[in-house]
């Protein structure tokens, strides 16, 4: 079973169950809007509020989101097109933008977001979750309860720079499986800009789920980017490069060509779009593809001015980009009925969903740290004989902890004190929580969860776990942020850098390549170590 999906912010994050449940959604979606009741899904977000954060241009991508959420039934949707439309032009950070649409009212359900910097989208889900579990805190502190009206929102990765493009996936799988009547194991072709599209990224990162063999012809210098020669590694997909398009064509299921990115190259369309084409990368034309009876798919806009797709393809049966337009809405409709039909806006959907790690977690060891020796009568965690103490527990938030492990684990005895200080007189008043468990329990990743939503990352002591056998404190540890040194990223537009000065402090994750560790870089994916991918990939090919 995959894990729980609730933001969509990488390909890669998503399994087959999500993907095939999104495609069917939208097909159902498709024809209902087409030949039933297109008001029928009116009551999915009734008076609700959703927003489009863009600070890059989109027509389709935007719309079709605004036209979702308005085929749901929202009551507001706020946009911007441009940084120019919002704070951002003020220098306002993706933190801050975030966080004014946590909580605003009761706040936002779905929330829209494409940026330039890769990463973005991570950072974003990032902040939101950070600015949420405050405003949880907070109230938690003052009414010892949970705010149930207050909304953690769902956020859609819009496209962030060349990294990911997961909405347009999931279109892309909701055209093929209602013109295939399956995503599965297809020969997937890919011609003309490869390193420089999000959405061969996409493809790419969603081949070894879908058992895709990946077919490519490229342009000159327009070869598998870092991160994409990374993917196909790291995920054994099998992916054939071929000199020319004419070569590859008898060897596909379908075509999907793709525009020169000339906004994400740093150049327009206009520049020397006619000089891009060639013998070997020629404009795909019926000619080329109707011998093959090849379906030619293609994410749109078509360029005018390169016209890689010609016109003698744009009313023909074999063209798919018109279908995949059209999908748009109902996919994007599907994503958020997905969101609300398996509950992901309730407290327990999402304490289950989310992974800490993530969202910026570590685990900070603290077992080697003696147990406090406390001569008078006073309240101690050294007191339980087996099971768990949650301590330091910003006070007041104990009852909604306490009161979460209940209702999740019926079989742990939960005991709460509120306002216990501990051994000095002028320590803070805090919550204590004693968890008396079966003699077989592990700690659970979701209790993981529920500690990490009411830490507070930035105080020195907050949400201590300890494990306790036959009367002694075995283990103890505690859920942390990073707040200085760390890493940093090579690639240069990467949301961590400093120039995007928004003091992200991170350390690179360690993924198993090819029986070697390799520093991955967790927001943008790009592999840190360039001579190790190679060594690899060369290692990979001799076998």
């Amino acid at each position: 079973m995959d894990k729980l999906v609730r933001s969509v912010i990488c390909v890669s994050d998503l399994g087959l169950d999500y993907i095939m449940d999104i495609c069917e959604r939208a097909v159902h979606v498709y024809r209902e809007l087409r030949e039933g009741n297109p008001r029928k899904f009116v009551n999915y977000l009734t008076g609700e509020k959703c927003d489009l954060i863009f600070s890059q241009e989109s027509t389709r991508t935007y719309s079709s989101f605004e036209d979702a959420f308005s085929m749901l039934g929202a009551e507001s949707i706020v946009g911007f097109r441009s940084a120019g439309e919002s704070s951002m032009q003020k220098g306002e950070s993706i933190y801050h933008t975030v966080d004014t649409f946590v909580g605003q009212g009761s706040g936002s359900r779905f929330i829209v977001m494409r940026h330039a910097a890769e990463g973005s989208a991570k950072w974003a889900r990032i902040s939101a979750f950070r600015s949420f579990a405050k405003k949880v805190r907070e109230y938690a502190k003052e009414y010892y309860s949970y705010p149930a009206n207050l909304i953690f929102p769902i956020l859609f990765n819009g496209g962030d720079g060349k990294h990911s493009h997961p909405s347009q996936l999931l279109l892309d799988c909701a055209t093929i499986y209602h013109k295939f009547g399956r995503i599965t194991d297809l020969d997937f072709g890919e011609c003309n800009d490869i390193g420089g599209s999000r959405v061969v990224s996409s493809h790419i990162d969603a081949a070894s789920t879908l058992n895709w063999r990946i077919h490519t012809s490229c342009f000159p210098d327009a070869e598998f980017s870092l991160r994409q020669r990374y993917r196909i590694l790291k995920d054994g997909i099998r992916a054939v490069e071929y000199d020319s398009v004419k070569e590859m064509l008898p060897n596909l299921d379908l075509l999907y060509v793709n525009r020169y990115q000339f906004n994400l190259r740093g150049t327009s369309t206009g520049d020397f779009a006619a000089d891009i084409f060639s013998d070997k990368h020629p404009r795909i034309s019926l000619s080329l593809v109707k011998p093959h009876s090849l379906p030619v798919f293609h994410a749109r806009p078509i360029d005018k001015n390169a016209r890689e797709i010609t016109p003698d393809l744009y009313d023909h049966p074999l063209d798919c980009s018109g279908v995949q337009s059209d999908f748009g809405v109902p996919t994007r409709m599907a994503m958020c009925m997905h969101a609300i039909d398996n509950r992901m806006f309730s407290l327990e959907g999402i304490i289950r969903s989310f992974d800490p790690e993530e969202l910026g977690f570590y685990v900070q060891d603290l077992s080697g740290r003696a147990p406090k020796v406390i001569e008078e009568e006073r309240y101690t965690t050294a007191r339980i004989h087996n099971g768990y103490v949650i301590d330091h527990i910003p006070r007041g938030c104990g009852g909604v902890i306490s009161n979460l492990i209940s209702k999740l684990f019926p079989d742990i005895q939960v005991v709460l004190s509120m306002n216990v200080r501990g051994a000095w007189d002028t320590s803070t008043p805090k919550d204590v929580i004693k968890l008396h468990v079966p003699g077989d329990f592990k700690w659970d990743p979701i209790l993981t969860n529920i500690v990490v939503l009411f830490t507070e990352y930035s105080a020195k002591k907050s949400c201590r776990v300890s494990r306790f056998a036959e009367g002694t404190r075995v283990e103890k540890w505690a859920y942390r942020t990073r707040s200085e040194g760390g890493d940093r990223c090579i690639n240069k537009a990467c949301i961590t850098r400093d120039e995007h000065n928004e003091n992200i402090v991170f350390l690179h994750r360690l993924e198993k390549v090819g029986g070697e560790a390799m520093k991955v870089c967790p927001y943008c994916e790009t592999p840190q170590d360039t001579q190790l991918l190679e060594q690899l990939e060369r290692e990979n090919k001799s076998r």
